[in-house]
């Protein structure tokens, strides 16, 4: 259960930041180059589906290879969140700890 909890956030976080990405981007080139500025519909739509995108794509990992693990004590039962990667995925593990995940 916990495991979709760091998938909302890490999902939630990388999405924010892509977001504060594009709208700088945004007003970059509004300023830069308002003459040329192209304003469509279309644009914006893309551009936050290409966000939500990414940060999906991101954040899948968490969801797949997270794992709840348990240990029962004499008096208390300890509950914690793992990484639980496959021996082909060595390098998402070592991103996943450079990242802090």
């Amino acid at each position: 259960m916990y495991y979709r909890v760091w998938f909302i956030l890490v999902l939630v976080l990388v999405a924010s930041i892509l977001t504060l990405g594009v709208i700088s981007c945004d007003r970059f080139f509004g300023i830069v180059f308002a003459m040329k500025a192209l304003v469509t519909a279309r644009r914006p739509s893309l551009l936050i589906a290409g966000v939500w995108v990414t940060s999906v794509a991101v954040s899948v990992p968490m969801l797949l290879h997270r794992r709840q693990m348990t240990r029962q004590w004499l008096n208390h039962t300890e509950i914690w969140c793992a990484d639980d990667w496959p021996a082909v995925c060595r390098s998402w593990k070592i991103a996943s700890k450079n990242l802090g995940f």
